[in-house]
């Protein structure tokens, strides 16, 4: 997201409302009971307030409360505390400020204590009935110093219930006490359910169920492998112990600390939108939970990435070859309900959690910034390690929303620049295909040309890609179209094209997205050259084999003394592609006019490399010389993790014979090496026989996207 700026205005009514400086104050070990044995519910805080070392010594403190929480005594050291409060315009919050007897020097800290009677007031995420209660994260019931973020507390809760009630608290206890293992954002739910306790993998559950509820949990065959999925893209979960679902009805869907707050009736397992909604719920317990974020975009990190987290796992329930196609439809929908309350917009910068109109834009606006900064990056299993190294460096710590775009623009340099006005605006794209034909000579090196023009006041990715009759992708191509801007692409193959689409995929906000889709009607040339079938490319086998002295000569390139893992990957038709992690030599030296070619580019006939990580492509016949090699090896643990070979697949596999989700079978003489130097750092060879007689070859540095070399002869 480049370097955020601050929004002035924002700041200016922080200081208003924090005279003393006591934004930068801190909160810690909130003592919580919770007393719902009466009519009315009433909660006293045990806080520790400590004075940051700036600003002066505290004459007064302040904090939030949600409206309908109202302060009704406070004291510290024994001593009673004047309570008042005032509005916080555009929220649910009311600001409360105590008075000191003695003012608090700064750096040192007191215990407070404050009691406060709560009431449903209307505001999301606190219900208060008959039947019980919940005081759901982050909806403004517990003290907080700022109001663009949630409080991320050491916490133990105790309740006084009505007879026949139980009670849940983040944290473990006997049903009535609770102590939370790690700082986070509070709960408190109770009521009458019926609890239940299930098993699915290795994984353990609780599910506070309405009374009389039968039949399996909704979803519940799919918590597995969405929580797999976050662990692998974000990291372990806070805290640790079983997942909890609780049945608090009113429509609610929310996380907290190992926690899913539901609506269990408004919920059916087969409906992929409500799968991805509870998969933004889990998601909370990899990442809000975790960081607590600070400054005029808390909003957009605390709320909004955990729906991007959500939508990236519940994609990867589709196993299927068009993957993309699942996560257009969850993206999607995100986009067309974006579109719907366009009215509504505004912008992201400043927006408090607790906005009246905060969970629509997160949840529209927000989640869909997210994935436009994902897509921005190279490839998205990059953006993934980012979003988990980002979290294992930050755990546990407050932290301010700027250090997250400097480490972005630090990992991936002015590819995000062009995100300000989503942050900053209400500006959008508008994207419409003005012209297409065909250009170019007769016969095989025709093309089609397709003219894409914004008519929008930002500017975006306008992504391009052409379909054959049959639906399957052909061919896509990114431009950056500014406002008022033009560009035209060139694609292949077009006697296949039926039809153009601008952003297939669903994932860039838009004003509107009328003129995006031309439909053709493909004719056949005779002329034309024949095109590559492309085919489901899968692992071979679920383990991987383990080699020693392994080597494999490819024309152009060749690997030595490798020891480590392979797996192998293939078509229908056969092998054609492995992972490889261990060590080894790679060795490129193009031969013939291509070695001419390397050698008057790079000064040199040949370079070396050591590597501890290959993927490689070679055609089928390749594969006969070395299978028996390749799967006489043992089958030894200690191999990648999974995290490790989903990125090395995903961040390879297209760079060549791939085309869209899919594999082309390397011709006789082609040849793929991608390998990494350590790190981030990758290099990668391609050498592909083309169907006029002439080979390609060409070099280059994966990371950055610069081509070494390359030539055609």
């Amino acid at each position: 997201m480049g370097s955020f700026r601050r929004s002035c205005t924002f700041l200016f009514l922080l200081a208003l409302i924090s005279p003393d400086g006591a934004r930068a104050d801190s909160l810690l070990r909130d003592r919580i009971t919770v007393d719902a044995s009466t009519a009315d519910v009433t909660v006293k805080h045990q806080l520790t307030w400590t004075a940051s070392l700036d600003g002066r010594p505290r004459t007064s403190l302040h904090f939030h409360l949600a409206e309908g929480v109202h302060v009704t005594a406070a004291s510290a050291e024994g001593a009673s505390l004047a309570a008042s409060s005032k509005e916080l315009p555009g929220s649910y919050l009311r600001v409360w400020t105590l008075t000191l007897p003695v003012p608090l020097p700064l750096g040192d800290s007191r215990e407070i204590e404050v009691t406060t009677s709560v009431k449903d007031a209307g505001v999301p995420g606190i219900r208060l009935d008959a039947a019980g209660g919940a005081l759901l994260p982050g909806s403004g019931w517990v003290p907080q110093i700022n109001p663009d973020a949630d409080e991320l507390l050491e916490h133990r809760t105790l309740f006084r219930l009505k007879e026949g009630q139980t009670a849940m608290a983040a944290g473990v206890g006997s049903g009535t006490v609770f102590g939370a293992e790690t700082a986070g954002r509070p709960f408190a739910v109770w009521g009458t359910w019926d609890r239940t306790e299930f098993q699915r993998g290795d994984l353990s559950f609780v599910a506070y169920r309405k009374p009389g509820a039968t039949g399996d949990l909704p979803g519940a065959d799919k918590f597995v492998p969405l929580i797999r999925a976050l662990e692998l893209g974000a990291g372990p979960a806070v805290a640790s112990g079983p997942w909890t679902f609780i049945d608090v009805g009113n429509g609610i869907l929310e996380g907290g600390q190992r926690t899913v707050f539901w609506d269990e009736a408004t919920l059916t397992s087969d409906n992929p939108l409500r799968v991805r909604d509870i998969a933004g719920a889990l998601a909370v317990s990899f990442w809000s939970e975790s960081i607590r974020f600070t400054g005029p975009l808390s909003a957009l990190f605390s709320r909004a990435f955990p729906l991007y987290l959500g939508d990236a796992a519940t994609a990867t329930l589709d196993v299927s070859d068009a993957r993309w196609k699942t996560s257009a439809r969850l993206v999607g929908a995100r986009r067309d309900q974006f579109i719907r309350e366009r009215s509504q917009d505004r912008s992201l910068m400043g927006l408090l959690p607790s906005s009246p109109d905060a969970p629509r834009l997160v949840r529209t606006r927000g989640a869909m910034v997210v994935h436009m900064t994902a897509d921005a990056c190279p490839n998205t299993s990059y953006f993934m390690d980012f979003v988990r190294t980002f979290r294992e460096a930050y755990d546990g710590d407050t932290v301010d929303e700027t250090v997250f775009g400097s480490e972005l623009g630090r990992r991936f340099a002015k590819q995000h620049d062009h995100l300000q006005p989503y942050l900053e605006t209400t500006d959008l794209p508008d994207f419409v295909i003005t012209d297409h034909g065909l250009a170019g000579k007769d016969g095989a090196k025709r093309r089609l040309r397709v003219e894409v023009e914004n008519r929008g006041t930002a500017a975006g990715y306008a992504d391009l890609s052409t379909f054959a009759v049959d639906g399957v992708l052909l061919h896509s191509s990114r431009q950056l179209v500014r406002p008022g801007e033009k560009r035209s692409v060139l694609f292949g193959d077009p006697h296949r094209i039926a039809r153009v689409i601008v952003d297939p995929q669903r994932r860039h906000l838009q004003s509107d997205v009328e003129g995006e889709v031309v439909d053709l009607s493909p004719q056949v040339d005779p002329n034309a050259a024949p095109t590559i079938p492309s085919f489901s490319f899968m692992a071979s086998g679920h383990d991987y084999h383990w080699l020693t002295g392994f080597d494999l000569e490819l024309d152009g390139v060749s690997i030595h003394d490798f020891e480590g893992h392979v797996m192998t990957y293939g078509t229908h038709h056969g092998i054609s592609g492995m992972l490889m992690f261990g060590k080894a030599r790679v060795v490129v030296q193009p031969t013939g006019k291509l070695g001419e070619s390397f050698y008057d580019a790079m000064g040199r006939e040949r370079m070396e490399f050591q590597t501890p990580a290959l993927w490689v492509r070679f055609p089928l016949e390749k594969w006969r010389t070395v299978q028996e090699t390749v799967l006489a090896g043992v089958e030894k643990p200690g191999g990648p993790t999974e995290r490790e070979s989903r990125f090395m697949y995903e961040y390879s596999f297209p760079t060549g014979f791939a085309d869209g989700g899919r594999a082309q079978v390397p011709p006789p003489g082609g040849a793929l090496v991608v390998f990494s130097l350590g790190g981030v750092e990758r290099r990668a060879f391609l050498r592909v026989p083309n169907a006029d007689g002439t080979v390609s070859g060409r070099f280059w540095d994966q990371l950055r996207g610069s081509t070494l070399w390359e030539a055609t002869h």
